[in-house]
């Protein structure tokens, strides 16, 4: 039995007696009387109280019950008002005030059928009442059945065409249908019945926000923040605004504005850790999405938080993260790309993959997608797969300067070196200060022999950015290829200055160092580049050749057999242990070597030369 049953059972027994019950009828109307001057002057739980002595007194009086519901429903007491509306429509079910009320506060319940229902059943009744018809469609909107909601608007609007509120509502549905045009010309017309209208301004900013009118709808958001300045939702559309602007300072101030006002709004904590996440500073993102998260753990926001994780390095979080996003919102095509990114930074490139199909499956044209997908695939050596996903990011986002620079990279390891120049100069068209491209750049024009262009696509990098080690290893290498050994000396220096465990600057600043004769300091090199890697082939040609300039020859042969060991098409190792082995008076070995040398390159002159030299060596 509710409360207000047991209300109804003790009035029943208290007022038995007619005489009394005469008696409870008069004081009930001046209870009831009492109840809806205090509802009419918002002090609503005072309201509520009186009208429920009125209905000790006289529980059969259909228009207490009906006022209670309403005092109760304005101090945000849904639940209990839809059962006091009951009550009233039960004793007169043709009571249309109350089936109105009832549906609306149904619908600020979020129980859009049953709003739905109270309000057909208003209608039914008295079809000439806007305010009914409008909030009918206020809830088929925000149950999402768009097209019958502005019939509701339109039919509102026939009978009162002077109603701001409709046409706001009916403007925001447009918006959601996407007929933006349309909503723009009925936010104008509620805006023109009444400047003053906070809801309309603030809606018609999101409508310029959603068209990509940034600074416009920024104005628009303040003009409805001037009105109310506690509107939390318009604080927050300002900050999303804002934020997509590239304010981000502003968007964070703004979305700190609407949790002052609303501290349970969840989407303006979410929203603030992204922008918090945009401005760089990751661990601090963090607290507010957590913070959102423990009020609604939507799918965005645990996308959010686990791409501040992987900003921060902390890729196995951002998995666990992004994959609460994707269990959230198996639709959720962002989520499922970065979960790929994630797994692409932790090298795991089997779950990268599966995870860009997913997004790509649910959105084809999502070019940051493909551009990833391509970089994961680079990274795992299927080049040509790699290729294709990137021609795909650029077909669908030719904009995208990464991509364009992925693509660069994944020509240049096929090398294909002039493809690979012309998408690193669409890379820089679209990106001019980028760094990265002008460092790639560089490497491809070194590697075509482009050596000058080279260095000043290179300068321009290091102008940009000149703390990345790379860039001065490229510059090194282009500088010793064209000769000028002592520059490049200062450059690897550099180089390794930033990154002292860089083992291909190790191996380069070596060559260097040889080529201008200071071979214990190129061996040393060569020591610090294999011990970071051993496998680097050439290296061990290289010392190779630095023994046997040193006269070290059994070393030199040693050095030569580990190079060949990880490569045996490598003529140059062949040719040069060769030229070791005739240095040290073993010329049948030498031959051999160099009868090698020349089988893998029958056009090599100089193992040629070499080998008449130790067969009329062996002769004499």
């Amino acid at each position: 039995m509710s409360k207000f049953d047991r209300s109804v059972e003790k009035s029943t027994k208290e007022h038995a007696n007619p005489v009394a019950a005469g008696q409870g009828t008069r004081f009930a109307d001046e209870w009831a009387r009492r109840g809806e001057t205090l509802r009419e002057q918002r002090q609503y739980e005072q309201a509520a109280a009186a009208f429920g002595r009125a209905l000790r007194l006289a529980p059969e009086n259909g228009w207490a019950w009906a006022h209670m519901a309403e005092a109760l429903r304005q101090s945000g007491r849904y639940k209990e008002a839809v059962e006091a509306f009951h009550r009233a429509t039960e004793i007169d079910p043709e009571y249309t005030w109350a089936w109105r009320n009832m549906g609306e506060a149904a619908r600020q319940m979020g129980r859009y059928g049953e709003a739905v229902a109270h309000f057909d059943r208003a209608i039914a009744l008295d079809a000439s009442h806007s305010w009914t018809l409008a909030s009918k469609g206020q809830a088929l909107r925000q149950s999402g059945h768009l097209d019958p909601a502005l019939e509701m608007f339109d039919r509102a609007i026939e009978i009162d065409p002077d109603s701001a509120w409709v046409w706001a509502e009916k403007g925001q549905t447009l918006t959601e249908s996407g007929r933006y045009d349309q909503a723009s010309a009925a936010f104008d017309r509620a805006l023109s019945i009444d400047p003053d209208d906070r809801w309309a301004w603030a809606h018609k900013g999101d409508l310029l926000r959603l068209t990509g009118q940034y600074p416009e709808a920024v104005v628009a958001l303040d003009r409805a923040l001037s009105l109310d300045p506690r509107y939390a939702w318009a604080w927050a559309t300002k900050g999303e605004a804002l934020r997509q602007l590239g304010q981000h300072e502003e968007a964070v101030a703004a979305f700190s504005e609407a949790i002052a006002v609303d501290p349970a709004y969840s989407s303006a904590w979410g929203s603030l850790g992204q922008a918090l996440r945009q401005l760089g500073r990751y661990e601090e993102a963090l607290e507010p999405l957590e913070h959102a998260l423990s009020l609604n753990p939507e799918s965005w926001i645990w996308a959010e938080k686990g791409e501040a994780f992987c900003e921060l390095g902390r890729l196995a979080e951002a998995v666990e993260a992004l994959q609460e996003a994707v269990h959230a919102s198996p639709e959720n095509e962002w989520a499922w790309a970065h979960l790929g990114e994630a797994h692409r930074q932790d090298k795991a490139f089997d779950r990268a993959e599966e995870a860009f199909a997913r997004a790509i499956e649910i959105r084809d044209d999502y070019g940051w997608a493909w551009a990833h997908r391509g970089e994961a695939l680079r990274q795992a050596g299927r080049y040509e797969e790699a290729l294709a996903a990137l021609e795909r990011a650029t077909a669908h986002d030719p904009d995208y300067s990464w991509a364009w620079g992925c693509k660069g990279e994944t020509l240049r390891q096929l090398e294909r070196y002039e493809a690979a120049i012309a998408a690193f100069r669409q890379a820089i068209a679209l990106k001019e200060d980028s760094a990265w491209a002008w460092g790639s750049l560089g490497q491809a024009l070194r590697l075509s022999d482009q050596h000058e262009e080279a260095l000043a696509a290179l300068e321009r990098a290091l102008g940009l950015d000149d703390s990345q080690s790379w860039v001065w290893a490229e510059r090194g290498e282009a500088l010793r290829q064209t000769g000028r050994f002592d520059e490049s000396i200062t450059a690897f220096r550099r180089a390794l200055a930033l990154d002292s465990d860089y083992p291909w600057a190790w191996g380069s600043i070596g060559q260097s160092l040889r080529q201008v004769g200071q071979l214990e300091g190129a061996l040393e090199a060569f020591e610090r580049a294999l011990s970071g890697a051993p496998h680097m082939t050439w290296v061990w040609a290289e010392k190779g050749e630095t023994f046997r300039l040193l006269a070290r020859y059994e070393e030199a042969a040693s050095a030569f057999d580990e190079a060949i060991l990880l490569d045996n098409e490598y003529s140059w190792a062949f040719a040069h242990k060769g030229q070791t082995l005739a240095d040290a008076s073993r010329y049948g070995e030498a031959i051999a070597a160099f009868d090698r040398a020349i089988a893998i390159d029958p056009e090599y002159q100089w193992a040629i030369a070499r080998r008449e030299d130790a067969r009329a060596r062996l002769a004499g």
